[in-house]
């Protein structure tokens, strides 16, 4: 059986909407797991934590969360997504002075 009568089937079991949506949760999820991955190998680098990945904090009145580290970015190596989700870069040593106050 070929993935796309594997689909079809479930399609025709749960739903059109449920199965694309189940896919879509188990997607996001597995990239949020491999972002977590190499946040984790990268914090330590810009002098992080390996438990900010996905914190919030605060700026210019938005709301953002950490999301990855882009090493190649050398100014700019933070990427947070703001609560609307748009994604902006930050340097390091101004998020790490964020949650150095913050402790």
């Amino acid at each position: 059986m070929t993935v796309e009568q594997e689909l079809q089937m479930l399609m025709n079991k749960y739903g059109k909407t449920e199965v694309i949506s189940s896919m879509k949760d188990f997607l996001e999820k597995d990239i949020s797991n491999e972002q977590q991955r190499e946040w984790n190998a990268l914090a330590p680098r810009y002098g992080l934590p390996q438990n900010l990945f996905n914190t919030s904090f605060n700026h210019n009145g938005h709301t953002f969360f950490l999301k990855e580290i882009k090493p190649n970015n050398r100014k700019y190596p933070i990427i947070a997504e703001r609560d609307d989700g748009r994604s902006y870069k930050f340097p390091a040593s101004m998020i790490s002075g964020l949650f150095n106050r913050a402790q």
